[in-house]
């Protein structure tokens, strides 16, 4: 027992005083949104918000506000917004380009998540997240309840083309 405390620096402390890093949190959590998108997209919307998802997911503060800081860090602030507690992105290039570094999977693999095709009696449709300035994907952080909601909307079109939107 006398030998884990001689060094003056207990197990505790030696984690507590590390610096580990964030971007495999990140990482981690983003790839939960994109599959949350996917597993929320319907050929049948809810009446309540049709043809638009929102995820909630608790998050400290510290790994959203290092999501804020690489977003305001990027060459360019083209096709996104970021305030205080909010990050809108407006322009769908932008958008995958930055999941596609957070979550460390490749641009044409975000965007294959971002996309759902349906079998059964929908089969030959198809559903797709829209992000315009109409249509913005909106990150929003609740600082009391530590809490992150993710919402953006999608269409969905039928094997002929025809399809509704939010």
């Amino acid at each position: 027992m006398y030998h884990r405390h001689e060094n003056g620096v207990h197990a505790m402390d030696k984690v507590l005083l590390s610096n580990a890093p964030v971007w495999p949190v990140i990482s981690g959590e983003v790839l939960e949104w994109l599959s949350g998108i996917r597993r929320r997209m319907s050929a049948n919307p809810k009446s309540r918000n049709p043809w638009t998802i929102e995820i909630k997911r608790d998050l400290p503060n510290d790994i959203f506000s290092s999501i804020k800081k690489a977003i305001q860090g990027a060459v360019s602030a083209f096709g996104v917004s970021v305030e205080d507690t909010v990050i809108t992105y407006y322009h769908k290039n932008r958008f995958l380009r930055d999941f596609s570094k957070f979550s460390s999977i490749s641009r044409s693999e975000v965007e294959s998540k971002l996309k759902k095709t349906f079998g059964g009696k929908r089969k030959g449709s198809k559903a797709e997240v829209l992000v315009s300035r109409e249509k913005p994907v909106v990150i929003a952080y609740n600082g009391k309840r530590k809490q992150i909601a993710f919402s953006c909307h999608y269409g969905c079109w039928n094997e002929f083309g025809y399809g509704f939107h939010g």
